[in-house]
């Protein structure tokens, strides 16, 4: 059979289509673990939130009312089942350079802005200062935009490029960076979320099969000052390797380990 990122198919190993890894899989084995845990009196919390891929919106403006103070805090994304104590910080920084238009044929009578990007920031990436954590990881940087010009014939009065910085101890250090660059280029932080690491393995998951750091950054980061100091950590069923591909499937054994497994926890501190 071909690929079907779409269909919603069911075989005996895969549930095939996209968002069954990242992640309508964990959130439904959570939802079940919650029902059948309710069935017995235990309790447990499930929050869903919108917008965690572009900053983590819905998670942001909930923490802004929550009271929480749970035991433990599971975000389920995907971790094939081993639980991850953590994951890097993301800061977005949007460049913005401010040139002088000109006739292409007589660019020195104008500022080019791309070429001014291209030279003070993308020439100087390489002296962005980056960090490393023993557990994190390293810091890494991407361009993930470059934006610029009205037509070939014009020399550009303007250009703009966006940076995504994970980082492992804050984001001051790259704004500090881009801030320095030139005067004629502005820095926006669009976005500046914080690492989240637990420091060991929650005693309740004692046992537990542990994973290095996650390499995308969640929710946590906007709901970790919100639960009272409560341990968090990343652990849901399905390969890592399948988010955002072309023909995502989920492994049925897989949800359903996860399943049994966010039962057993919440059995376990919250028992009837």
């Amino acid at each position: 059979m071909g690929p079907r990122p779409f269909s919603a198919d069911a075989d005996e190993e895969f549930l095939h289509g996209r968002g069954t890894v990242d992640m309508k899989g964990g959130l439904v084995a959570a939802l079940e673990a919650l029902r059948n845990a309710a069935e017995t009196g235990a309790r447990a919390q499930v929050l869903i939130t919108s917008d965690e891929e572009i900053g983590c919106l819905g998670a942001t403006e909930a923490s802004a009312s929550l009271e929480l103070t749970p035991r433990i805090v599971v975000v389920p994304e995907a971790t094939r089942n081993r639980v991850s104590l953590g994951h890097r910080g993301a800061t977005w920084l949007r460049l913005a350079a401010k040139g002088k238009a000109a006739h292409g044929s007589t660019p020195r009578l104008g500022r080019n802005a791309i070429r001014l990007l291209a030279d003070r920031a993308l020439g100087a990436l390489d002296s962005l200062p980056l960090a490393a954590d023993d557990y994190l990881g390293e810091e890494t940087v991407n361009v993930g935009t470059f934006d610029g010009g009205t037509a070939t014939n014009i020399v550009p009065a303007s250009a703009v490029l966006t940076l995504d910085v994970r980082t492992v101890d804050g984001g001051a250090p790259s704004i500090a960076w881009a801030s320095s660059l030139d005067p004629d280029i502005s820095v926006e932080v669009a976005l500046d979320l914080p690492a989240v690491r637990t420091a060991r393995l929650p005693e309740m998951l004692s046992g537990k099969e542990t994973a290095p750091a996650a390499t995308y950054f969640t929710d946590a980061s906007a709901l970790a000052g919100s639960v009272g100091g409560a341990p968090i950590v990343i652990w849901g069923p399905g390969d890592p390797r399948e988010m955002h591909a072309a023909n995502e499937k989920l492994e049925l054994e897989s949800w359903r380990q996860a399943s049994r497994d966010y039962l057993a926890l919440i059995l376990s501190v919250s028992p009837a």
